[in-house]
């Protein structure tokens, strides 16, 4: 199973609910002893209102480009 510090990308995935249940369940009861995951998992619940708000569902067939600007604004936004 995966320890703390979680990767950006798997705290993308649970976010998702992409994980398998085993692994959801572990990143959740995890979750306090990375606080940076806490964060990241915060912007993506953000972006997600928003995108709601636009009347819009995230692409999952997103550009690499366009993902890299992704992964660099939720660095931003969680100061990591």
């Amino acid at each position: 199973m995966p320890a703390p510090p979680f990767d950006r990308r798997l705290i993308a995935d649970f976010h998702a609910g992409l994980l398998p249940p085993s692994v959801a369940d572990h990143i959740r009861r995890h979750l306090d002893d990375d606080p940076h995951a806490v964060d990241v998992l915060a912007a993506l619940a953000r972006v997600r209102t928003e995108l709601a708000a636009l009347g819009r569902e995230p692409d999952p067939d997103v550009p690499p480009h366009i993902e890299a600007r992704l992964d660099r604004l939720v660095d931003e936004l969680t100061d990591s």
